[in-house]
């Protein structure tokens, strides 16, 4: 131990390390007394003393005194290289939404499964927040908390033994099918709205999806690249085309369906890949022939 004299306060600053048995470095621990004597040096040390087997043990337990918010920044630091843009965006906005209710000051060892279940109980039915919402709050909690117990921060998950009351859906889901789809006059204000902001592209998306099924995330992967097969199955025009979705920079490859072309699809082939049908007309001669 060593002592040191703070020349603005007058007062004295009682100093010793200690090694950190995790990674071998010498780390400083100090306490403050008004006075330098042989008494106050004595509890000086005693009071060193406790603190270095106090921050021993945590580092040897794993039991912290790291806040949320403090865990989330950490965990961050990590998940922004390896999650895809969008996930790592959803994920920053729930966990701030978390960190904000929870308090990120709060000892992240120190929230309970029972307070966790007043906390999403209340985003279910105070908040109004549907089931899979506040299961993907859990979700990203959960990460959190499971990124610091392999890191050493924490030693259990109170995520895990949470359960949170969820609400019976039926009734809403139900009523969400019954209104999914749009009637005819709906599309045809959409497409005109697409019509007055000069939105041809939007336009030939809406109905290229009312006309083939498609879903957005299918209908907005289609490139010319990717139709590869464009043939006629019992006098009507078949298309079967290859999705490809890209996720965390691996490239997954979905099974090949065919859709039947209407005239109005047909339209919009010839609009934007006109090849495509002067092959067709090339290979049907050929075929006839």
């Amino acid at each position: 131990m060593w002592v040191t004299e703070n020349k603005k306060t007058g007062k004295y600053v009682f100093n010793d390390m200690f090694k950190n048995p995790l990674t071998g470095k010498w780390k400083h621990v100090s306490v403050t007394y008004g006075k330098n004597t042989a008494r106050v040096r004595k509890d000086a040390q005693i009071e060193l003393n406790k603190k270095i087997e106090k921050k021993l043990q945590e580092l040897q337990s794993g039991n912290s005194n790291i806040t949320l918010s403090q865990l989330v920044r950490k965990y961050f630091e990590l998940a922004k290289d390896q999650l895809a843009e969008a996930t790592l965006y959803r994920k920053q906005h729930t966990l701030a939404t978390i960190v904000e209710d929870l308090d990120g000051q709060t000892i992240a060892r120190k929230i309970k499964p029972t307070l966790l279940n007043k906390y999403f109980d209340s985003l279910l039915y105070e908040k109004k927040l549907a089931n899979a919402t506040v299961q993907s709050y859990r979700s990203c909690l959960s990460a959190v908390y499971e990124y610091g117990i392999r890191y050493g921060y924490l030693t259990e998950n109170p995520v895990t033994n949470s359960r949170p009351t969820y609400k019976n859906e039926r009734a809403k889901k139900n009523d969400e099918i019954e209104n999914k789809y749009l009637t005819d006059a709906e599309l045809q204000k959409i497409l005109k709205d697409c019509d007055e902001q000069k939105r041809k592209d939007l336009k030939d998306l809406f109905t290229w999806m009312y006309l083939t099924g498609m879903r957005i995330g299918e209908a907005s992967s289609l490139q010319k690249r990717i139709f590869y097969k464009l043939k006629m199955e019992n006098g009507l025009l078949v298309l079967a085309v290859l999705f490809l979705y890209i996720e965390m920079n691996q490239r997954k490859i979905s099974a090949i369906p065919k859709v039947i072309l209407p005239k109005p699809a047909i339209v919009i082939v010839m609009y934007y890949s006109p090849m495509m049908l002067s092959n067709l007309s090339k290979n049907t001669l050929k075929a006839k022939s």
